[in-house]
C-alpha cells in the first residue's frame, strides 16, 4: 500500500490483509481520486485531529468487496461499491436525525484517520457501503464521493425548478454543481472561476456563462450579465476566503448560500461585512462531508447519465505512481482536473 508517513512523505509499505469485524466487509480498492484535502495531508495543513499518520489516503475510491465478516447482510463478495469515508454510528441522536456527518461517536475517517483507498484492501462497516449499479464503470464511482457531498448541498439548500443559480470555483466540486443543478431543472447556471479550460467544460455539461475572474469584478459581471437582482443559490467550491464574500455578494435578497470549499488551516482568516447576509436575509449553509441519503440520489444521477463523472478525470495513473500523481495536482497545469490512482488488478 501508499502511505503518508510522519514525516510528510509518500511510501510504498507492506501490511498485512486486513481482517473483517462484525459488520464488516473487505473491499479491494480499484480507482482512488485524489482531493486537496488529500494534499494538505501530505503537506500537514490539515487539522490535527482529523489525521493520524501514517496513514494510506484516499477518501474518494471504488472497489470489489472480496469478503465479509460476520451479521452481513445486503452486500456480498462480488459487489462493486463505493463507500462513504466518514464513520458514522446511526445511534447518537444526530444519526436518528439523519445528521451523520456530524456524528457523536468521535471522529473517524478513511483516509485520513484509518487506511483509505491507496491500501489496497480496505475493512469497511457495512452501513458505509454503496452497492453500484451494473452501468456505473468504477473510475466513475470513485467521484461519487465529491458528488455526494455537492448533491447534499442541494438538499440542504432545495432549490426549487426555475432557480438562478451561480456557482463559484471551477474545480472538481464546482463542476458538479454545475451538473447538479441542471439535475434541480435550474432555469440558469453560471460558473466563476479562474482555470479557462475548466471554464470550458462547465459551458460543456451545463453552465449557460462562465467568467473568468481574473477579468475583473466578477459580481458586476454577474448582475449585468446573468441576473441583476443576484442568484437564488450560489454554490462556494473554491476554498478560499475570498470566494466566500464574492459567493455572499452575487447571492439576491432573501437567497441561499451554500459554503463547500475548505480553505484548509493555513488560509487567511475570512473578513466579512455582516450586513451583506443580516440586510439581504440570506440563509448561508455551511456543508460538511455528506449523508446517506445524497449518496443514494448522486448513485442514482451517475447510473442514468444525469451527473457525468468520468468525463472530470483528466489524469490516470498507478498507484506504484503516486507521487507524480501528487504533484500532477498540485501542478494545476492546464488541462487537470480530478487524477485517480489505479490498482494494477484493476488496470487489466
Amino acid at each position: 500500500m501508499t502511505v503518508i508517513t510522519a514525516d510528510r512523505k509518500l511510501q510504498r509499505v507492506e501490511r498485512p490483509l486486513p481482517t473483517c469485524g462484525p459488520g464488516e466487509v473487505l473491499v479491494r480498492s480499484a480507482i482512488t481520486g485524489i482531493c486537496g484535502t488529500d494534499i494538505e495531508l501530505l503537506h500537514g495543513t490539515r487539522p490535527a485531529k482529523l489525521t493520524r499518520y501514517p496513514v494510506a489516503p484516499g477518501h474518494e475510491w471504488s472497489g470489489v468487496v472480496t469478503g465479509t465478516g460476520i451479521a452481513v447482510t445486503g452486500v456480498a463478495q462480488g459487489d462493486r461499491v463505493a463507500c462513504e469515508a466518514r464513520f458514522h454510528c446511526d445511534a447518537c441522536a444526530r444519526c436518528r436525525a439523519g445528521q451523520t456527518n456530524l456524528c457523536s461517536a468521535g471522529y473517524e475517517e478513511l483516509g485520513f484517520t484509518r487506511d483509505g483507498g491507496l491500501s489496497e484492501y480496505v475493512a469497511v462497516p457495512t452501513r458505509l457501503v454503496h452497492k453500484l449499479p451494473e452501468d456505473l464503470p468504477l473510475d466513475a464511482a470513485a467521484l461519487l464521493e465529491p458528488a455526494a457531498v455537492v448533491v447534499h448541498a442541494f438538499l440542504r439548500c432545495a432549490p426549487p425548478p426555475g432557480s438562478v443559480v451561480a456557482v463559484v470555483g471551477d474545480g472538481t466540486i464546482g463542476q458538479l454543481a454545475v451538473q447538479t443543478a441542471r439535475c434541480w431543472s435550474a432555469a440558469a447556471v453560471s460558473i466563476v472561476g479562474a482555470v479557462p479550460s475548466r471554464l470550458a467544460m462547465a459551458r460543456a455539461t451545463g453552465a449557460a456563462v462562465a467568467y473568468d475572474v481574473r477579468e475583473g469584478a466578477a459580481e458586476s459581471w454577474f448582475r449585468e450579465t446573468v441576473a441583476a437582482d443576484g442568484a437564488d443559490l450560489v454554490i462556494e467550491a473554491a476554498g478560499n476566503p475570498d470566494a466566500v464574500g464574492l459567493a455572499l455578494r452575487m447571492a439576491r435578497p432573501g437567497g441561499s448560500v451554500a459554503l463547500i470549499g475548505a480553505a484548509g488551516t493555513d488560509a487567511a482568516p475570512c473578513r466579512l461585512d455582516s450586513d451583506v447576509f443580516v440586510l439581504n436575509d440570506l440563509r448561508v449553509h455551511g456543508i460538511c462531508g455528506s449523508v446517506p441519503a445524497a449518496w443514494d440520489l448522486a448513485i442514482g444521477l451517475a447510473a442514468t447519465g444525469r451527473l457525468s463523472l468520468g468525463r472530470l478525470i483528466s489524469h490516470r495513473y498507478s498507484v506504484t505512481e503516486a507521487a507524480a500523481a501528487y504533484r500532477t495536482v498540485e501542478s494545476r497545469a492546464t488541462g487537470t482536473m480530478k487524477v485517480v490512482l489505479v490498482h494494477d488488478w484493476a488496470a487489466a
